[in-house]
């Protein structure tokens, strides 16, 4: 296979799961618990696999990463939306995830460069398994039970998907994707700073050049020094 089909192939599998999350609302209702674990699992199964061909095919682009973050973010909120009809407070990570995303938004608009931290990925991590709890206590807070009994042949009680274990698994998250916010946002503002010293020892030395610039001399001569310096 081609260079540039390889990468095609990695775009088009991140790609299928921004366009599976945005029907994921839709077809949330419709669907069999089953078919329904099935597309959540291949959702997310493509977050690992098409930076993992990447890697592997030497394929990674700037654009390709940019869908991928992309995918993330959409497959999150539009799981959260799916549920967010019969668990309210999801309303809670919902904003908080909307928050990070405008964080990084803003720190690309300013030019730097934005990755994915350690925090940030266990964040995500978190996340990804507080929907999957949710969605099972939706649809069939047994479940897991069952899937036990069926392949070990065992009946268990003990894996029962609760509300209370659910509200659990929100809180932490969402202390999670706060700590994650005030991560980015702390990097953010460092960044700015050394930015800001960046430019004022530029223009430091640019106006030092200027007082020893013969060429300027006529030109500085009457003004204050502070205004030649401030140039």
């Amino acid at each position: 296979m081609s260079k540039d089909k390889k990468k095609w192939l990695v775009n088009a599998i991140t790609s299928s799961r921004i366009l599976g999350a945005l029907v994921l609302p839709i077809i949330f209702n419709i669907m069999s618990i089953p078919l329904l674990i099935a597309v959540l699992s291949l959702l997310f199964v493509t977050d690992f696999v098409d930076g993992k061909l990447a890697r592997k095919w030497n394929v990674q682009t700037l654009g390709g990463g940019l869908l991928d973050s992309l995918g993330d973010k959409v497959l999150a909120v539009s799981c959260i939306l799916s549920l967010i009809g019969v668990q309210n407070f999801l309303l809670i990570p919902l904003f908080l995830e909307l928050g990070i995303t405008g964080i990084n938004v803003r720190r690309t608009l300013q030019g730097e460069i934005v990755k994915s931290s350690i925090l940030g990925k266990i964040k995500t991590w978190f996340l990804s398994v507080t929907l999957a709890l949710m969605a099972i206590n939706v649809l069939n807070p047994n479940l897991l039970n069952e899937i036990v009994s069926s392949v070990l042949h065992m009946n268990l009680n003990s894996l029962l998907v609760s509300d209370e274990l659910v509200n659990k698994a929100v809180c932490v998250t969402a202390v999670m994707q706060t700590a994650t916010a005030i991560d980015y946002a702390s990097k953010s503002l460092k960044n700015n700073e050394k930015t800001a010293r960046i430019e004022e020892l530029k223009r430091l030395k640019e106006s030092l050049v200027r007082l020893f610039d013969e060429t300027k001399y006529e030109e500085d001569k009457d003004k204050p020094l502070i205004k030649v310096l401030k140039k």
